[in-house]
């Protein structure tokens, strides 16, 4: 935690599968989401080599009151980086770093994961403790690789 509440999360993990589909997948945000029961509808407003602004509908971790919650994704894919951030309006600010490198081998990918969050307890009108913080963090990060492991063993669909 930071002075202004801000939480900051660094996480890694390894996807059995190259660089090129997990990066492939985390491109896709948009179909990513089709695995999320919490998800109940997804509008891709601008889509270019080197991001999408994705808005989702339906009741998730950052967004419990259900109105629409716009991402802005950024890809690189010289570097194999795709960050997401809450667009500008959002009532919950975050911003996370997904950075894939090739494992030694080459047939998985490690993920290294940084994730910085705004305090959501204003948003929310609850105090929300560093603990349920940290927890909706981690579980927020499992389940987008989760729903990329979907995603590629479903070919990219």
């Amino acid at each position: 935690m930071d002075k202004d509440g801000n939480l900051r999360l660094e996480l890694a993990a390894s996807l059995n599968a190259p660089v090129a589909k997990v990066y492939e997948a985390l491109t896709n945000p948009d179909k990513l989401s089709k695995y999320s029961a919490d998800i109940t509808s997804v509008k891709v407003l601008s889509n270019s080599a080197t991001g999408k602004v994705v808005e989702y509908h339906g009741a998730t971790d950052l967004n419990p009151n259900k109105k629409p919650f716009v991402v802005k994704f950024m890809f690189d894919p010289a570097k194999h980086t795709i960050t997401a951030q809450s667009a500008a309006n959002a009532a919950i600010k975050f911003r996370a770093d997904y950075v894939l490198s090739p494992s030694k081998d080459g047939k998985s990918t490690e993920i290294r994961y940084v994730s910085v969050a705004a305090d959501p307890s204003k948003a929310l009108g609850i105090q929300v403790p560093e603990f349920i913080r940290r927890g909706a963090g981690i579980q927020n990060f499992m389940r987008t690789l989760t729903n990329a492991g979907k995603y590629i063993q479903n070919g990219g669909k």
